[in-house]
């Protein structure tokens, strides 16, 4: 009887330390912005020295690093594992559902890392033009969910574009840029249904938006 109630004990211990899963976008510290049918974008600040709790991915998502720094991430059962993401980094899991990740990020920096993330509701994945390179645009993602440009518009210089699916634009330096003749200066916007897209830097230092379109 002792031994049972001994290893009782210990079960019950285990159930009471192990991480509570939560959706990532109910984690504090994952702020969402925006959801529609299609998609759920998140702010994700960390401030310095905090860790964020353990969160379920279920959905694949795609991140760029707003303000990048060092960090660790850290799996239930595991060790943390500590790396450096630069400014402008661009990942995110691309494989899910088939298999959730869960775990929990440290700021190991002495500034807030700052991300926007887009995870992809879409039930099954869509048609999407195919890529044609220019010289403002860099290929950053290009695999079964998601598709990254990065735009760069030197000085004084206006770019079309045209998606046929939703999009996600990030402009990381919130710089002020004329989009479809009407000037913005918004981190994030987003295209729903695509669309015909017009972008012109009338500033003097580079514009950089990432686009991220969801297939």
């Amino acid at each position: 009887m002792k031994k049972l109630v001994f290893l009782i004990t210990i079960l019950l211990g285990l159930v009471q330390c192990s991480p509570k899963l939560i959706p990532v976008h109910k984690e504090p510290f994952h702020q969402p912005v925006f959801k529609s049918k299609n998609a759920r974008i998140l702010d994700i600040r960390f401030p310095p020295g905090d860790t964020c709790l353990f969160h379920e991915h279920v959905n694949n998502y795609c991140y760029v690093m707003l303000k990048g720094g060092k960090l660790a991430t850290q799996s239930p059962g595991k060790k943390f594992n500590s790396f450096t993401l630069p400014d402008a980094y661009t990942g995110g899991e691309f494989e899910l559902p088939h298999q959730p990740n869960v775990h929990r990020i440290a700021n190991l920096d002495s500034d807030t890392l700052k991300f926007m993330a887009i995870e992809n509701l879409r039930p099954t994945t869509h048609p999407i033009y195919k890529y044609h390179g220019h010289e403002y645009q860099t290929l950053i993602e290009n695999n079964k969910v998601f598709r990254v440009v990065k735009i760069e518009l030197p000085e004084n210089s206006r770019h079309d574009l045209n998606f046929n699916t939703p999009t996600l634009l990030i402009n990381r330096h919130q710089r002020p840029f004329i989009l479809n003749n009407s000037q913005v200066k918004k981190v994030w916007d987003w295209w729903e249904n695509g669309g015909e897209i017009s972008i012109q830097n009338l500033q003097k230092e580079t514009l950089e938006i990432h686009a991220i379109s969801l297939k």
